[in-house]
């Protein structure tokens, strides 16, 4: 499925949602096509960032894969801008466990 979204710092982008286990073949698949990769990268820096509480082991190791086989993709103004958030995300989310009072039980 596609979406548009944005944060507001470059153009809105379409995403373009896969499951993690065909994400590195989606891609491979899109090297000629950096738009599509824009998209599906996007779409699973998206999938990153919403994750509550669980991590998608799946999805990381496909995200690993891609950083080491094609850094390159990793350069876009919508990348860079996608990981912004996710590591805007963790940060908030180490301060807030830091800073909360902790709550005891006798």
């Amino acid at each position: 499925s596609s979406k548009l979204v944005t944060s507001g710092l470059v153009q809105p982008i379409e995403v373009l949602l896969v499951r993690p286990t065909e994400l590195v073949s989606a891609i491979e698949d899109s090297l000629d096509n950096p738009s599509k990769i824009d998209k599906l990268l996007s779409g699973a820096l998206k999938q990153l960032r919403n994750a509550r509480l669980k991590v998608d082991v799946k999805l990381n190791e496909a995200l690993k894969i891609l950083i080491l086989k094609h850094p390159q993709i990793f350069t876009t103004p919508s990348s860079i801008e996608g990981l912004l958030l996710v590591l805007k995300k963790e940060m908030l989310a180490i301060f807030k466990s830091r800073c909360e009072p902790q709550t005891y039980s006798l």
